[in-house]
């Protein structure tokens, strides 16, 4: 992968950064610089170096000198993130990678965005972004991505300062080792020795537990006898067994008719008993059902003579009603219905001339009152001193006999009230006469009901005085039944219980020591089945142990093939876990010289008058030599010039790379060199640029030497102003 374009805000020392390359191009690309701020420090801090930093910090989030987020960020921005954004192309496939930074006091920390040929790769967390960006670039990410960003240090990123360099004074001989298994992907190896180990950790686990087993079993193995001698003692009591179980037979036929006999005593008693309490249920049922039924007869005759009692008082009181009755008939009050009609309308006429009378009553009274108002409202006439009555309308002459009048109207309305008075009275007369026929008619018609109710209590009282009788005779016939019934029943169980004494006797008559002879035989019995289960729990238990022990036998036999299968696998793992790092070293101890042939080819093109070597330890740790021109040998850490060591660090650089580029381990086709050409001489610069342009990637090359322009077609100054730096091409 090339760089086809970077762009940048608020990152270092940068406002803004949008600048494009051209990724066919393999020219070195020249960067210089010009620090207006500080004229003493010619180009030193004008960003050149925190241009190149801003490329791996978009592909790794890291910078070499793992400085600080407030660091990252431009100093003195108003905003408060600083971004990146690199487009990195291949033949086929286009990556752009977009990286922002937060400062501490924001909410948020980073973001992270990738798009691979237009499509969004982005992922839920930045770590996982990281990995798909390393994934997609052709990185290992078995790796983790530090030691990822370790190994891009060792072959894309050259600088002065020997930020870590394989060659350089702060790695390992051992971290050497891991560098290059890194970068030749030999950590399949590794992976295969941690799972060969870890399965050996395992069998060797599960084979203890099996030994163990073993062991196990073998303790639990009887120790009071064999299975051979078990075997002979079952078969030797199978043999009293059966002497047994034929004396048994024959003593349970002799037992079996005991028994029998013993059962059929138990059974005839039974039935005797049985027998006597039910001939003693029948003479109970019997004396108490005459007991009922007589009570019930008793009962009956009571209430019979209840009701002819009932019958004698309902006669009498008859008598006593028709004797009212004959009175009440020859009451001359009593009115006809002729008579009472002929009143009623007498009653009726009567009524008509006393509403006619109180009529001509009121009317007289109404003129008295009409008169009196006259004779008391009249007025004498001024002129001729004649009385006159006003009206409403009409004045008219008061008559002189007014008086007279009123006199005359008096005694008519006394005449009338007379005669009111008198019908009144006979209309009261002729209603009680009415009301007191109708009283006795009343109390006649009572008198017929009365009767009529007693009368039919009489016979009612003599139909259940009849039914007592037929229900009396009935009882005393069931009581006939049922005790000839009862007699016959006894009968019969009586005979039942003669014949059962008769062969109960008998049986008797046969055994006369039954139960004597019952008991020891059965104790016999008894005695010879408890030998016989003695044996079989004997030959149960001999049993369980041959079980036992052929099934120990069993479990030892199959955990000893176990044993052996287990004991063959750790072996060929064991021969593994120790051959999986040799055939890693054996890799290595190739790889080795060629690389030690790379670095010597390198110093050569530098004209440098010294050579390395390289040499595996017993140890499995790379120690690296240095020979220089007059076959003097020192340790790479030992070297007095940083000169000498700055240019081992970069021929090594150059090697591994070269190595990596073979097996397609160092996906990304640009190297970046800062400040190399300033620590050699003209010489070594001169050597330098015509070995740089023998290798087919993008190159960056940061130097202070500004003369460096004309050799260079592709240059990138940046110019720091007023703590401001940007790019002018």
């Amino acid at each position: 992968m090339k760089i086809k374009s970077i762009q940048a805000e608020n990152l270092f020392s940068f406002d803004r950064i949008d600048l494009t390359l051209d990724p066919e191009r393999n020219e070195a690309i020249l960067i210089t610089g010009t620090n207006m701020d500080d004229a003493g420090a010619d180009s030193n801090g004008s960003g050149k170096t925190n241009l190149l930093n801003i490329i791996g910090w978009a592909i790794f989030g890291e910078v070499p000198d793992k400085v600080t987020v407030d660091k990252i960020i431009k100093k003195g921005t108003s905003k408060n993130y600083g971004m990146a954004k690199i487009e990195l192309v291949s033949p086929n496939t286009v990556i752009q990678i977009e990286r922002k930074r937060y400062k501490k006091e924001s909410r948020r920390s980073q973001e992270l965005k990738l798009i691979v040929n237009g499509e969004n790769k982005t992922l839920n967390t930045t770590s996982q972004t990281q990995k798909e960006i390393l994934y997609y670039l052709g990185f290992n990410t078995a790796y983790s991505p530090s030691a990822i960003y370790e190994d891009y240090l060792n072959s894309c990123y050259f600088t002065s300062s020997n930020i870590k360099p394989f060659a350089g004074k702060h790695v390992t001989n051992s971290e050497r080792i891991e560098i290059i298994s890194r970068l030749m992907s030999l950590n399949i190896l590794d992976k295969c020795y941690d799972e060969v180990r870890d399965r050996a950790k395992d069998k060797e686990i599960e084979l203890g537990k099996v030994e163990s087993q073993i062991e196990t079993y073998n303790n639990m193995m009887p120790k009071d006898i064999d299975k051979h001698t078990a075997i002979s003692i079952i078969k030797s009591n199978n043999e009293k067994i059966k002497h047994l179980k034929e004396s048994l037979e024959s003593l349970q036929s002799i037992s079996k008719d005991i028994i029998a006999q013993k059962n059929n005593i138990e059974v005839i008693k039974t039935k005797i008993e049985s027998y006597r309490n039910q001939i003693q249920t029948i003479e109970n049922q019997t004396r108490l059902n005459n007991i009922n039924q007589n009570n019930m007869i008793k009962s009956l005759e009571s209430r019979k003579i209840s009701l002819k009692s009932t019958i004698n008082e309902s006669n009498k009181e008859m008598e006593i009603l028709s004797n009212r009755r004959d009175q009440l008939k020859l009451s001359s009050k009593i009115l006809s219905q002729e008579d009472e009609s002929y009143i009623l309308n007498q009653i009726s006429n009567l009524e008509s001339k006393k509403d006619s009378l109180s009529c001509t009553l009121y009317s007289l009274r109404s003129r008295i009152s009409i008169a009196q108002k006259s004779k008391d409202g009249s007025i004498q006439c001024p002129k001729c001193n004649t009385k006159l009555i006003i009206t409403e309308e009409t004045v008219e002459i008061l008559d002189d006999n007014i008086d007279s009048i009123i006199n005359e109207l008096i005694v008519n309305s006394t005449s009338v009230q007379s005669k009111i008075t008198d019908i009144s009275r006979t209309i009261e007369e002729q209603k009680r006469k009415i009301s007191e026929s109708n009283e006795i008619k009343r109390e006649m018609q009572d008198i017929e009901n009365d009767m009529s109710i007693r009368v039919s209590t009489i016979e009612h009282a003599n139909t259940e005085i009849i039914r007592i009788d037929e229900n009396i005779e009935s009882i005393k016939h069931n009581i006939e039944e049922h005790n000839h019934k009862s007699s016959q029943q006894i009968a019969e169980l009586n005979s039942k219980l003669s014949g059962l004494n008769i062969e109960l006797q008998k049986i008797y008559e046969k055994y006369p020591d039954i139960d004597e002879q019952a008991t020891r035989i059965q104790s016999e019995v008894a005695d010879m089945e408890k030998q016989i289960n003695n044996i079989n729990m004997q030959n149960s238990t001999l049993e369980e142990k041959i079980k036992l022990i052929e099934s120990i036998e069993s479990n030892i036999k199959s955990l000893t093939s176990k044993q052996s299968q287990l004991s063959s696998d750790l072996k060929r793992l064991l021969f593994w876990k120790t051959g999986f790092p040799a055939i890693k070293m054996r890799l290595i101890n190739k790889i080795v010289p060629i690389l030690e042939m790379y670095t010597n080819r390198y110093l050569r093109q530098l004209s440098y008058n010294m050579s390395i070597t390289f040499n595996i330890t017993e140890n499995k740790e790379l120690e690296i030599k240095v020979i220089d021109s007059y076959g003097n040998v020192r340790d790479v850490n030992d070297l007095f010039s940083q000169g000498e060591a700055k240019r081992i660090s970069l021929c090594t650089g150059l090697a591994l790379r070269d190595i990596s580029a073979s097996y397609r381990n160092v996906p990304l086709n640009f190297i970046k060199f800062d400040e190399i050409l300033d620590a050699l001489d003209d010489r070594g610069s001169s050597e330098f640029i015509k070995l740089i342009n023998t290798i087919d990637v993008q190159k960056f090359i940061i130097s202070h030497n500004n003369e460096l322009k004309d050799i260079f077609q592709n240059n990138i100054h940046i110019i720091k102003e007023n703590g401001n730096s940007y790019i002018s091409q």
